[in-house]
């Protein structure tokens, strides 16, 4: 279930976060498209998009705010 995996992904990365590991964190978000968007399909899952938007606010946060916006963007087309 997507929706599950969302809220563990999302927890994980916060984690990672506040553990500050700027590459696991991305790692995390990155695992979670290969497995929800990639090989199951799920391109307009909302639970995706939510964890898109975590994702841009993250890269955001670490000064990449062109990749943030591309991000922001694709997560606004699927919710």
């Amino acid at each position: 279930d997507h929706a599950r995996l969302a809220v563990s992904t999302l927890l994980l990365a916060l984690l990672m976060q506040r553990m500050q590991d700027v590459k696991g964190t991305r790692s995390v978000f990155l695992n979670f498209f290969r497995v929800a968007v990639i090989e199951n399909g799920e391109r307009d899952c909302a639970c995706s998009a939510k964890v898109l938007q975590a994702y841009a606010l993250f890269e955001m946060k670490q000064g990449h705010s062109i990749k943030s916006l591309e991000l922001v963007r694709r997560a606004v087309q699927m919710d």
